[in-house]
C-alpha cells in the first residue's frame, strides 16, 4: 500500500467528496485503482481540502438579504377571528390608520378606528406606536371605540392591539394582504 499526496487539481478531477475525512487522523481517503491493478489508498492532509471547503462554502451559502424597514401601509386582516364571517380590518396610510369591523360576508363594515399612524423608521422588532383617536369620525360611529389612544404593535409581520366591546377585551392580529 503507497501513500499520496495529491493537489486540489487532481482533487478536481476525481471528485471526491468532503465526507470521506478520517476524524481520527484529519486526512482524507481515496479508494482508487482498478480490477486489474493493485488497490491504493490516497491521503491526502485536510489543509488544502479545509481551504477548498471554505471557499466553497462562502460562494455557495444563501445570502440572507439585509433587513428593511417595514412598510405597513395597505390592507390588514383579522387572522385570529372565531368567525369566517366577522373580523377586523385596518387599512393603513401615510399618516392615519382606520380599523372596520366587518361582518355579513363583506357586505357591512362598521368603524372601529379611526387614528393616527407613524411609519417605523428602523428594523428594530417589535415596533410600537401609539395611535391618537380622530374622534371626529370615531365620535358617531356606534361600534368604533372611544379611548383617546390606542397602542399598535408590529412583529414579524403581525400587527396587533387590545379591542374592547361589551365589557369582553380581546387582542387583535392582522397580516398584511397581497
Amino acid at each position: 500500500m503507497s501513500s499520496y499526496t495529491i493537489d486540489t487539481k487532481l482533487l478536481d478531477k476525481l471528485r471526491l467528496k468532503e465526507d470521506n475525512i478520517d476524524e481520527k487522523t484529519g486526512r482524507h481517503n481515496l479508494l482508487c485503482g482498478s480490477a486489474y491493478n493493485s488497490i491504493y489508498w490516497v491521503q491526502h492532509y485536510t489543509d488544502k481540502l479545509e481551504q477548498r471547503r471554505q471557499f466553497s462554502f462562502k460562494f455557495n451559502r444563501k445570502q440572507s438579504p439585509e433587513k428593511q424597514i417595514p412598510d405597513l401601509k395597505g390592507t390588514w386582516k383579522q387572522t385570529n377571528s372565531k368567525s369566517d364571517d366577522s373580523y377586523q380590518v385596518a387599512k393603513i396610510s401615510s399618516h392615519t390608520i382606520e380599523i372596520n369591523w366587518v361582518t355579513d360576508n363583506g357586505d357591512t363594515k362598521s368603524l372601529y378606528w379611526a387614528g393616527s399612524f407613524i411609519a417605523p423608521s428602523t428594523v428594530d422588532e417589535p415596533y410600537e406606536w401609539v395611535s391618537k383617536n380622530d374622534h371626529g369620525k370615531t365620535d358617531h360611529a356606534l361600534l368604533a371605540s372611544s379611548d383617546d389612544t390606542k397602542t399598535m404593535t408590529y412583529q414579524n409581520g403581525v400587527l396587533s392591539y387590545e379591542a374592547s366591546a361589551m365589557g369582553t377585551t380581546t387582542k387583535v392580529k392582522l397580516e398584511k394582504q397581497k
